[in-house]
């Protein structure tokens, strides 16, 4: 119900929870109305949102990713990603619960580029290289029967160009093309 109420501030900078025309916004009570805000007007400049390429945020969580891969739950990766979380909520009172071990501080980063990227594409990828994809799409089906996706696991990674294949004996196509 409006007003919306989150203490969470990457809900308004992702869903565009209003309407607009002529400059004016309205609330969409619809929630099948809502979209990704950075595809948007901005209806107090009456221009369009240009696609961020690089965001502080991201680099921020892949150098977390990078040290918990390489030395596990370091203050250096809890750093990076509580940085991210005090911007989004404001305040020191949502920081990472401190003692995870390497698994549930990836679980954690990997929620964290869900709801702070929300929208800019990185999430298949993010699951592809962590190698989690086939079992967030399981666990998805098994929870929403009625709309399943189909997954076939040699589709994560591309097919080699033909003539690649074709030019080098050596190469060999990647399983299932």
């Amino acid at each position: 119900t409006f007003p919306l109420n989150t203490s969470d501030s990457r809900f308004f900078e992702n869903i565009a929870s209003f309407t607009g025309k002529n400059g004016s916004s309205n609330d969409a009570e619809n929630t099948e109305d809502w979209r990704p805000y950075k595809f948007s007007e901005n209806y107090q400049e009456g221009k369009s949102f240009y696609l961020p390429c690089l965001r502080y945020s991201d680099v921020l969580l892949m150098i977390a990713e990078a040290e918990n891969e390489l030395n596990g739950p370091t203050d250096k990766a809890y750093d990076a990603v509580n940085e991210v979380r005090r911007r989004a909520f404001g305040n020191l009172d949502n920081d990472l619960a401190s003692g995870l071990n390497q698994q549930q501080f990836l679980d954690a980063i990997l929620n964290e580029r869900r709801l702070e990227l929300c929208y800019e594409g990185h999430r298949k990828d993010d699951l592809i290289r962590t190698q989690k994809l086939e079992s967030v799409i399981e666990a998805f089906n098994i929870n929403n029967p009625q709309n399943t996706k189909n997954y076939q696991s040699y589709k994560h990674i591309f097919p080699i160009p033909q003539l690649e294949v074709n030019l080098n004996p050596e190469v060999v196509q990647n399983p299932g093309y």
